[in-house]
């Protein structure tokens, strides 16, 4: 089974052109595509974002608790009983 390259598996009508070492992916027009760390922009800030979505929820996760008894004012057992569903 032949291996697709890279280029063929993002779009048709790009074309690799390898400069300097760097390989850059050209544009049917003859401009280059956007890329960051070899990745398209829409897949690089994709990640970003799903990096701080992550980084959020491990921020509150920790505060739920607090939340629980001293908002809400769950007992310490509600807690534990929701803690171990969850």
């Amino acid at each position: 089974m032949p291996v697709k390259t890279f280029v063929t598996l993002l779009e048709p009508g790009l074309k690799k052109v390898r400069k300097s070492g760097r390989i850059k992916v050209m544009e049917r027009n003859g401009t280059e595509k956007p890329y960051l760390f070899g990745l398209s922009r829409n897949v690089f800030f994709t990640g970003l974002v799903s990096l701080f979505m992550d980084i959020s929820s491990e921020m509150v996760y920790p505060l739920v608790p607090l939340f629980l008894t001293n908002v809400i004012g769950a007992t310490k057992t509600a807690v534990g009983i929701i803690e171990g569903i969850a």
